[in-house]
């Protein structure tokens, strides 16, 4: 089964675009056969970036490494779900809430 996991993030955590691309980089290489970048959104208020991987949580898990060290794990916001679903399940931080499918 595919999921999408989905790293929210702030926007004005980055100074410019590329930071969120170099970001988009670090992940995919840390993630290797894990996970594929499937897009991101940037809005003026939250940087989405979505993955498609057979395993969110051992994929999250191998991200937090490049969030922790960009210093972005306290801002981010994990959610995962079996591709063609509406509910997003809360990865990070750890609360076990269901989110809204507008994550």
């Amino acid at each position: 089964m595919q999921y999408q996991l989905v790293l929210r993030l702030p926007s004005d955590a980055f100074d410019d675009f590329d930071q969120i691309v170099t970001l988009e980089t670090a992940l995919v290489e840390g993630l290797g056969n894990l996970g594929m970048l499937e897009n991101h959104d940037v809005g003026s208020d939250e940087c989405r970036i979505v993955f498609l991987t057979p395993d969110p949580v051992r994929a999250f898990s191998e991200s937090k490494a490049v969030l922790e060290r960009e210093r972005l794990l306290d801002t981010v916001v994990a959610l995962y779900r079996p591709v063609g679903t509406k509910e997003y399940a809360i990865l990070w931080p750890r609360n076990g809430d269901i989110a809204s499918a507008d994550a």
